[in-house]
């Protein structure tokens, strides 16, 4: 259904003030002419032409200039025909990934469809998902390794986000997960950034053996310091430390102590169990950070200038008044 609105409505205080201005000078409006304005003498040589140009003037009605004012003063009033919305605009929201592939994410204690998946594999199938789905503007992916390295900047292109997500493979980054020190970075290139924009932080490992210069409680304060809450996937199946038949011993996850450590920036951790802990977090965030958001506005039709073409039309019309009955 089509709506209308005026975007300026207090111009139409103009129309009775107008009419009444026209009522009370409508003599002394009757009197100016361009030529008068300008200090001319118009001369009317043949006494015929003069003659019906003081019948003309004689009889001349002031409602053209009355219709002409009241099409202005809606004009100024700004009437918009409202069309259909306009596109949704994402929420001007970063969210900056921090994906562990430290050695241990190679531990296939997952399954799908039967057949045991890596702990990368299936963090990745997650994150890939939430660029999918994610409600805000731009993305960036870090890999927590040794040393930790950001990977793609800030970005609003999710399709390219999930191209580079497809190429990460196991410790790419480094064989240790240095936790601390990928916080701290992301803290650090945040604060000597462009201008700051609203951000939020998901950390998405299984807390394995944290490594690096910094305990992953300091990496964590240094989010806060920005004003950054950290989110925290936790990644792993298992429960117990075991082999994988590498020779190789795995510690499980720690999704207590990593949630603990999302606390303390005003974020929150989940176990990554399943996809349900995805929905669960994107859920989250939705509520916590794009729920202010403001819908997407209504197209605005301008017709105004429809209405200032419709009193210039008015305004050449031919002077209308009624023949005087001979006697």
């Amino acid at each position: 259904m089509t709506e209308w609105a005026l975007l300026h409505p207090a111009w139409l205080a103009l129309w009775p003030l107008g009419i009444l201005a026209t009522w009370f000078w409508r003599g002394r409006f009757e009197s100016l002419r361009v030529a008068a304005v300008f200090g001319l003498q118009a001369v009317w040589r043949h006494q015929g032409m003069a003659a019906a140009h003081r019948a003309s003037a004689a009889t001349r009605h002031d409602w053209r200039r009355g219709v002409a004012f009241a099409f202005v003063t809606l004009a100024l009033a700004q009437p918009v025909r409202l069309a259909e919305p306009l596109p949704a605009t994402r929420p001007a929201v970063d969210l900056h990934i921090l994906l562990d592939t430290s050695v241990s994410m190679v531990l296939a204690d997952y399954r799908q469809d039967g057949q045991p998946i890596q702990r990368l594999t299936f963090a990745k199938g997650l994150l890939d998902r939430l660029a999918a789905e994610y409600g805000g503007d731009r993305l960036s992916l870090y890999l927590v390794g040794s040393p930790s390295r950001r990977l793609l900047a800030p970005t609003s292109d999710h399709a390219l986000f999930r191209a580079i997500l497809a190429r990460v493979e196991a410790v790419q980054a480094g064989r240790r997960a240095e936790l601390g020190d990928a916080l701290a970075r992301l803290a650090q290139d945040l604060k000597t950034g462009p201008a700051p924009r609203k951000s939020l932080a998901l950390l998405v490992t299984d807390g394995s053996q944290p490594s690096g210069q910094l305990t992953p409680a300091a990496g964590a304060a240094r989010l806060a310091a920005q004003g950054v809450p950290l989110y925290v996937l936790a990644i792993g199946a298992g429960t117990e430390t075991r082999d994988d038949g590498s020779g190789l011993l795995f510690d499980r996850a720690r999704p207590q102590q990593l949630a603990a450590l999302a606390e303390v920036t005003g974020g929150q951790g989940f176990a990554a169990t399943d996809i349900r802990a995805l929905q669960a977090a994107l859920r989250t965030l939705t509520e916590r950070h794009f729920a202010d958001a403001p819908p997407p506005p209504a197209r605005r039709e301008p017709l105004y200038p429809w209405l200032l073409l419709l009193a210039c039309g008015v305004l050449v019309l031919p002077a209308w008044h009624r023949p005087r009955k001979s006697q």
